[in-house]
């Protein structure tokens, strides 16, 4: 799986490695200490496996107390569960989720 923030020219054709997950942030709100954004994960897969993927990506993520480098996320949570979406074309099949990731910053 590879995750990405633009999906590259040639992530369509054969050569790109599957599945393919576009993550970027829509909306979200800032209180007087902590923030809390709305991440959409679209995922691209060959045959019917993106909503399955999402679903392990999910388990993976979900959570609390997660300290990184840049901050410190109090939690990550399902908004919308991975759902199968319209996507034009015979091959691939896009599934989106979204969560809502709780943070504040360490200093």
């Amino acid at each position: 799986m590879t995750a990405v923030w633009h999906l590259p020219a040639d992530a369509f054709t054969n050569q790109f490695l599957w599945p393919i997950v576009l993550i970027y942030s829509t909306d979200g709100t800032e209180g007087w200490v902590d923030r809390v954004d709305r991440v959409t994960l679209e995922c691209y897969t060959p045959g019917t496996q993106a909503v399955d993927t999402l679903e392990s990506i999910k388990s993976l993520i979900r959570g609390t107390d997660i300290e990184t480098g840049h901050g410190y996320l109090d939690s990550i949570q399902p908004d919308q569960v991975p759902k199968d979406v319209p996507f034009q074309s015979e091959t691939l099949n896009k599934a989106v989720a979204t969560f809502m990731v709780t943070s504040r910053p360490i200093n």
